[in-house]
């Protein structure tokens, strides 16, 4: 079981395979529909209830962070284990990629500064031009980056 699995894709989708069964638990209803429709296959179930059973391998993977009492679900989370089942678990340490990435957004309102400057230069009828629009434009037309830098 994958507790608290969300849309998959973060984690469960790179245990998914044709030999094991897979459950995802998660009690956010449209991120379980969606992997519903994406990830649909006889042998990949999904539910908003832990079933009354026991399991061989808990997966609980960046979710202990968001729980009020992360030990107690630990605590429940064993005894839905068989007699030598194990739980994979995972927090964030602060210093992955997407850790500082998400530091940096949320303590300096990146996205916020986006919209608005976003819509400021759409009122304007301005272009923003990056190295990424410079190089797609230089592929588009057929000329080869290497080609540039000699």
């Amino acid at each position: 079981m994958d507790f608290g699995c969300g849309n998959i894709e973060d984690c469960g989708k790179y245990i998914l395979n044709k030999k094991d069964f897979y459950l995802g638990f998660d009690i956010h209803k449209e991120s379980l529909e969606y992997a519903k429709k994406k990830y649909k296959s006889k042998k990949v179930n999904f539910a908003e209830k832990i079933p009354n059973k026991k399991f061989d391998i808990i997966i609980i993977s960046e979710v202990l962070e968001h729980l009020d009492k992360p030990e107690e679900i630990l605590f429940q989370l064993k005894n839905k284990l068989k007699k030598d089942g194990l739980i994979l678990g995972s927090i964030p340490n602060g210093y992955g990629l997407t850790e500082i990435e998400k530091f940096i957004i949320h303590k300096f309102f990146i996205y916020d500064f986006l919209k608005i400057l976003y819509s400021f230069f759409k009122k304007k009828k301005l272009k923003i031009i990056t190295y990424l629009s410079i190089m797609n434009q230089v592929i588009s037309n057929f000329l080869h980056y290497q080609d540039l830098k000699r």
